[in-house]
């Protein structure tokens, strides 16, 4: 069960870091515009600061579980691991149930660390 939350967890940093890549970093590429809905260059620039900030979310909450991971590792808590992927799988809820049609984008965003969560209650 400890390899599950360990793969899960890290996986769920790593898509929360992809997130952060797409949202602060890459945004400009009309690629990426297109990927979050963005049809018009108006509607890339009103999107463009609000994703900007949310994409530094992910990454935070993806520095979360890797933090809570290394805590976890050395018996020192859990604390902030449980957190962090609560916070991840709550996120997705928040999604699925904002717009329905993004499922996918939510079972992308919120199956690992609902499966670590798992996991780490049965350890």
């Amino acid at each position: 069960m400890e390899n599950l939350l360990y793969s899960a967890a890290i996986v769920a940093a790593v898509i929360h870091a992809a997130i952060f890549v797409l949202e602060s970093l890459a945004w400009k590429s009309p690629r990426v515009q297109r990927m979050f809905g963005a049809r018009t260059e108006a509607q890339a620039e009103a999107l463009g600061p609000v994703l900007y900030n949310q994409g530094f979310y992910n990454l935070f909450v993806g520095i979360g579980v890797a933090v809570g991971l290394f805590l976890f590792s050395r018996d020192e808590s859990s604390a902030l691991l449980g957190f962090s992927l609560s916070f991840m799988a709550a996120a997705a809820l928040v999604l699925v149930g904002s717009v329905s049609r993004l499922w996918k984008a939510a079972l992308l965003q919120g199956g690992p660390p609902a499966l670590a969560l798992l996991a780490l209650a049965v350890i």
